[in-house]
């Protein structure tokens, strides 16, 4: 059962995946500008009209959609040791077969704790804890229970070559930026 701390961090996740999803749907530049509003009308898209208010001031860029400074966030970084040469000895297939099983292992883990995943690229995953709130203060703690449960899931996990899959870990506590970038797909980043 989730404990009232649970469900308070819970709410909170959500209402922050909510600000920055609104954040998302329509950016303060498309608005203010009728040259983008006409050009939306006409079928554009919101990355196609960003992309003509850009070609039409050059030198004044496009804001930022979502950005926000979080203090004591910490972030962790895990990868596979020796993944590039693993994987130019695996099909496709087997390659994302791997990391689908190591990734649900990591996710199942990380919900545990009341982490937020962040984003995966390739073989690297990330994620992070007190972004979402200041009042926690066992972010550190949980990450580091996090970094030990998925050391654990990679050591169980068959690499497809023979042996054990292992991993590298990262952990840093400090202040981080969050933000919405770029226009086509735009994602959701800590910097």
């Amino acid at each position: 059962s989730m404990s009232l701390m649970d469900s308070r961090r819970r709410i909170q996740q959500l209402r922050f995946a909510d600000e920055a999803r609104q954040s998302m749907e329509r950016p303060s530049y498309l608005r203010r500008t009728p040259s983008l509003a006409a050009s939306q009308e006409g079928g554009g898209s919101p990355a196609a009209a960003a992309v003509a208010a850009a070609a039409a001031n050059p030198g004044m860029g496009l804001p930022v959609m979502y950005k926000k400074w979080h203090a004591n966030v910490t972030v962790l970084f895990a990868d596979i040791v020796g993944y590039t040469a693993l994987a130019s000895k695996l099909e496709p297939e087997e390659t994302m077969a791997l990391l689908h099983e190591l990734f649900c292992k990591y996710d199942i883990h990380s919900e545990a704790l009341g982490l937020y995943k962040v984003e995966t690229i390739g073989d690297a995953y990330m994620c992070c804890s007190r972004l979402d709130t200041e009042e926690d203060e066992t972010g550190a703690q949980r990450m580091l229970q996090f970094a030990r449960s998925i050391l654990d899931a990679a050591h169980s996990t068959t690499n497809p070559l023979g042996g054990r899959v292992s991993i590298r870990v990262g952990i840093h506590t400090g202040k981080v930026m969050s933000g919405i970038v770029g226009l086509i797909r735009a994602r959701y980043c800590l910097f």
